[in-house]
């Protein structure tokens, strides 16, 4: 999975991408950072089992013996910034189909180690290649690009104090390559400071037949044709172009429907590729608050708590201090459990709140210089971590496994990561060794739709006489209520698989589907009969605008007695639309999606990999519905 042809890594925002699984914010990429989350181009080729490469007798034209030379510019630059180790690997191009990758060099040894005693053990470390635990790189904070630099910069610094982290990035980024390129003017003498770093990064043109954001329509429907995961690209192509509207309203200019108003959707869209592929959020070692980086708690059972959300006060074990409650909480790290690692993990999640961008004080988002360049491994588990101390201000990244001495050493973007996750946020898809269960993230407006039709389906037959007249009534009070917590349907993933329906989704599907009367029996129960009180003394139709503690309140009304009979009842209705969306979506895809077969591990790329996508999706929606369907014997 080449870090030059497709780059090292966005969302999620949600990923922007995003949307989270079953509650949460965008699906955007970017690396996971200390109590942070997260981040996509393409990385076409990470070998299963990693060969020894050698890479000095890779021939090639002359494009790629520059691509070559670019790997020493950016170790001799990088060197000059105290702090920084290559650790005995070396940054190379590694060729078309694999772009930049890190090497186990045995021919040299640190320049960092002080002492006689360190070099000796440095080379007798060396001749045997790395082992698994050894550091592969430290780089300092100097070295790193960041909203800070961004908005201390002269040039575009005003417009970026006024933008989100994530939007202020993708400015300083566009700048330094244009200023680089020399297509920008700089109040200072000089080029852009990071230019050897800029000369590896891929070039617009070459990310177009890999990375999803940049396919046109008739290929983005060509080859996702029927699967949510098209959904969640759209999503992501409108919030790409309002970053590009805010950006250019940051710069003074006034009207964004001008194509050639600088930046342009394409530098938009290529500046957030490299963000979501290669850029870590990193912990600056104060405690976070709920879910800073926006992206929520997300567990193994298909739910997560969105930006602005608690965790439910109904559902077990959230925050089990033995780290097993497979949920990730600010206490548990980004790797579960209470460790509190400082990790980066390929796949962070972007902010692009632009009324308070300087909110979150645990984390900051950067480009890391050479540790950007390193490929993904597959198999690798939550070891595989760059690590950031904000003492010494260096981030550091460990080797997941032994590498002789010549070969290619990966770290990892994250543990746990769908088909899909891996097309739209890297461009690429493989399946781990052992390989994960198949998935398919429903959205959660088409449950949302899907919940109305019943709805009106139940008044038209009579099956709810109180709502008979106007069934829909308090959809927007429930639409409302849902938001004070961060889970509205926009906000939302439900995430069904091949073994069924995780629990926390179920709950939530359950809230989707609640009726008048029993919206306004929670709200009673849980506000009382004060017409003054929000929600209190209602019928279920007005929009609640009582606060957050408020709107928990009636959800937690909602969901408690699981054994009651209305319970039961809203359980069940919930089944049914969810297999009524599964089924509906299974017949959206093209008739050559269901007969795909075959080997699937990958890496592939293209219209391979979104085959890869599609058909797990199906497999994961048929036992859904199988899964579903015993559920109701």
């Amino acid at each position: 999975l080449p870090s030059c042809a497709m780059m090292h890594a966005t969302t999620v925002r949600t990923a922007r991408a995003c949307c989270p699984t079953a509650t949460g914010a965008s699906r955007r990429g970017a690396k996971r950072g200390g109590g942070a989350t997260p981040k996509p181009p393409r990385r076409r080729r990470v070998p299963i089992d990693p060969p020894v490469i050698d890479v000095a007798g890779v021939d090639g034209d002359d494009a790629d013996r520059r691509r070559r030379s670019a790997g020493a510019a950016l170790e001799s630059w990088m060197s000059m910034h105290d702090g920084f180790d290559s650790c005995g690997v070396e940054v190379r191009w590694l060729g078309a189909e694999r772009g930049y990758g890190g090497v186990a060099n045995a021919t040299r040894t640190s320049s960092k180690t002080s002492t006689r005693m360190e070099r000796m053990e440095a080379a007798v470390s060396s001749s045997r290649g790395v082992t698994a635990g050894d550091v592969l790189v430290r780089v300092p904070r100097a070295a790193m690009l960041t909203s800070e630099e961004a908005r201390d910069c002269p040039d575009v610094g005003a417009a970026c104090r006024s933008l989100s982290e994530w939007r202020a990035l993708i400015l300083k980024l566009l700048h330094e390559r244009d200023v680089h390129l020399g297509l920008r003017a700089v109040s200072d003498a000089g080029g852009s400071r990071w230019g050897p770093w800029i000369d590896m990064l891929p070039e617009v043109e070459e990310m177009r037949d890999g990375y999803p954001l940049l396919w046109n329509k008739e290929r983005r429907t060509a080859y996702l044709q029927g699967s949510p995961t098209l959904y969640m690209l759209d999503r992501l192509l409108e919030e790409c172009a309002e970053d590009r509207d805010a950006i250019v309203r940051a710069l003074g200019g006034q009207d964004t429907d001008d194509e050639l108003a600088w930046p342009c959707l394409d530098d938009v869209l290529w500046a957030e590729a490299v963000i979501t592929s290669r850029a870590f959020y990193l912990s600056t070692g104060e405690e976070a608050q709920v879910d800073e980086d926006g992206d929520g708690y997300e567990g193994d059972d298909g739910f997560e708590v969105g930006d602005d959300a608690k965790q439910y006060s109904f559902i077990e074990d959230l925050n089990a201090e033995d780290g097993t409650d497979g949920v990730d909480d600010p206490d548990d790290g980004d790797n579960g459990g209470d460790d509190d690692t400082f990790a980066a993990f390929g796949g962070a999640a972007r902010d692009t709140d632009d009324d308070d961008p300087w909110e979150n004080q645990s984390t900051f988002l950067a480009l890391v210089p050479w540790a950007d360049a390193l490929n993904h491994d597959v198999d690798a588990g939550p070891e595989a971590l760059l690590t950031y101390n904000p003492l010494t201000r260096v981030a550091e990244i460990l080797a997941t496994t032994t590498t002789a001495r010549g070969g290619e050493v990966f770290d990892s973007y994250g543990p746990g990561k769908s088909r899909a996750d891996l097309l739209i946020n890297y461009g690429f898809v493989a399946v781990a060794a052992t390989a994960g269960e198949d998935v398919a993230d429903l959205p959660g407006d088409a449950f949302w739709a899907e919940a109305e039709e019943a709805l009106l389906l139940a008044a038209a037959q009579g099956a709810d006489e109180e709502s008979a007249a106007d069934p829909l009534s308090h959809r927007e009070a429930l639409r409302s209520l849902l938001g004070a917590v961060g889970m509205t349907p926009g906000d939302t993933t439900v995430r069904v698989t091949a073994d069924g329906v995780g629990e926390n989704a179920m709950e939530w599907c359950q809230l989707a589907v609640t009726t008048r009367s029993e919206l306004a029996e929670a709200e009673r129960f849980s506000l009382g009969d004060d017409p003054d009180a929000p929600g209190g003394g209602g019928d279920g139709d007005e929009e609640m605008e009582g606060s957050e503690e408020d709107a928990w309140a009636v959800i937690t009304a909602l969901m408690d007695g699981p054994g009651s009979t209305a319970m039961r009842q809203r359980e069940e209705r919930a089944r049914r639309v969810l297999t009524q969306l599964c089924a509906r979506t299974l017949r959206g895809y093209p008739e050559w999606a269901h007969g795909l077969q075959g080997e699937e591990r990958g890496p592939a790329t293209g219209a391979a990999a979104a085959g890869m996508v599609l058909s797990s999706e199906i497999r994961a929606l048929n036992g859904a519905l199988e899964s579903l369907a015993a559920l109701r014997k």
